[in-house]
């Protein structure tokens, strides 16, 4: 059997394709819907659908429609996958505390209001994943609505004067440069690999996103895309002109439509001009506090409790600052354990990727899992670069990569049999 036919297959728990599930098959166009509102929040660029509540909506019937489907719970929660197995850890330890939080209530109610979707998004995105084709649905719905946010903003004009954050209640300008980054890659997996007329409009894509990057003026940003840039120019399966134009691209956006308030920011990386560049706009001794308090408080103090844990630290006078990094704020909230539990869901989604792109090379057969696996690869380090900067330890884009890290495993897997 062909590779693109065992990508078909319809073995129940391997690849079952969306389309051989009627009638639970509208459980896909939920969850793009969903995805596109929770890691889009393209209901931001337009505030009149704000009181349609779409997210809620959408969650509630993907929801709905994941439990009433064929399968078994073992097929809709797989802890045999080891990503899944780290969510689950990270979502106990997320609950088990609360109790012993710095703020319980506060603790309480992330977990309620946020970060339960992201965990059923994560769940969702792995179910419903069972194709190249799946995944690249719930790839365009990452991409559409976040470019989406991006492009409204930017014809409405309520981008912001200096640095650019689209108007989001969600994304300030260093987490939309964040999430941009992790899209690029993303994008450009599209492009290689769709006919002309969406080859077109992803070359669109690519540009208000490379645009949007630097209209954020963020450093973390920059250094970011420079990672996932090389990576993509290193390794990427795109063809060598696609290389050049995306080189071109860079090139114009960066080099042409960067002002010089774009680079003096720029230059702060290397040459600190001001206290606040000097400490990484008080990152420094953030840091330094939030490693006092893991030591102390090895525990944790409670998911989304690192901002009063920091206040308290200096008798809640002065500012109260946020953790400036993902794997701090992991490791302050949900204790030592956590941070492992973290670091480990994440290299075990770049070692799976890595060993599809091995594998793909050792068959003479063009296997389409190998450039969405670049892709995911790309986008993850890009987070891993920004997220050091950032308090983004539960991105909901970050889940979607790692579900659908953990989904390409799967149809891998499952492709190995047949074509022995």
């Amino acid at each position: 059997m062909s590779l693109e036919a065992t990508l078909k297959s319809t073995t129940p728990g391997s690849s079952v394709g969306l389309e051989d599930r009627a009638p639970f098959r509208w459980g896909m166009w939920f969850l793009l819907l969903f995805v596109l509102v929770i890691v889009g929040r393209f209901h931001e660029a337009v505030p009149a659908i704000g009181p349609l509540r779409l997210g809620l909506v959408s969650g509630g019937f993907a929801l709905l429609s994941w439990m009433l489907a064929p399968g078994s719970l073992h097929d809709k929660i797989p802890f045999a996958i080891p990503q899944v197995r780290y969510v689950g850890i990270l979502f106990g330890l997320a609950i088990a505390t609360i109790p012993v939080g710095v703020w319980p209530g506060n603790s309480l109610d992330y977990l309620t209001q946020v970060y339960w979707k992201v965990v059923v998004l994560f769940l969702l995105v792995l179910f419903w994943s069972r194709t190249v084709k799946d995944m690249r649905c719930v790839v365009w719905a990452c991409c559409l609505g976040v470019i989406g946010l991006v492009v409204s903003a930017l014809l409405t004009g309520r981008g912001g004067e200096i640095r650019f954050d689209a108007d989001s209640k969600t994304y300030g300008s260093n987490e939309l440069a964040l999430v941009l980054v992790m899209v690029l890659p993303l994008l450009l997996y599209l492009l290689s690999t769709s006919r002309l007329l969406a080859k077109l409009l992803l070359s669109g894509m690519v540009l208000v996103c490379l645009y949007g990057i630097m209209l954020t003026r963020s450093r973390g940003g920059l250094l970011a895309l420079s990672v996932v840039g090389a990576l993509i120019l290193w390794r990427s399966t795109l063809t060598r002109m696609s290389k050049v134009m995306i080189a071109l691209a860079v090139l114009l956006v960066f080099g042409v439509l960067a002002d010089d308030a774009y680079w003096d920011r720029i230059k702060t990386i290397w040459a600190p001009q001001s206290e606040y560049d000097r400490t990484a706009g008080a990152r420094t001794p953030v840091w330094q506090t939030g490693l006092t308090i893991m030591a102390t408080q090895p525990w944790g103090v409670g998911i989304n409790g690192f901002g009063i844990a920091e206040g308290l630290s200096h008798g809640g006078t002065g500012i109260w600052w946020a953790p400036h990094n993902s794997f701090l704020q992991i490791g302050v909230e949900l204790g030592v354990g956590g941070l492992i539990v973290f670091l480990l869901v994440i290299v075990r989604a770049l070692g799976d990727l890595r060993h599809i792109q091995t594998k793909a090379k050792e068959t003479p057969a063009p296997n389409p899992l190998a450039p969405l696996g670049t892709a995911l690869e790309a986008s993850l380090l890009g987070f891993v670069v920004a997220g050091f900067f950032l308090s983004q330890a539960y991105s909901a884009l970050l889940y979607v990569v790692l579900a659908l890290s953990a989904a390409s495993t799967r149809v891998a897997r499952s492709a190995i049999p047949a074509s022995s």
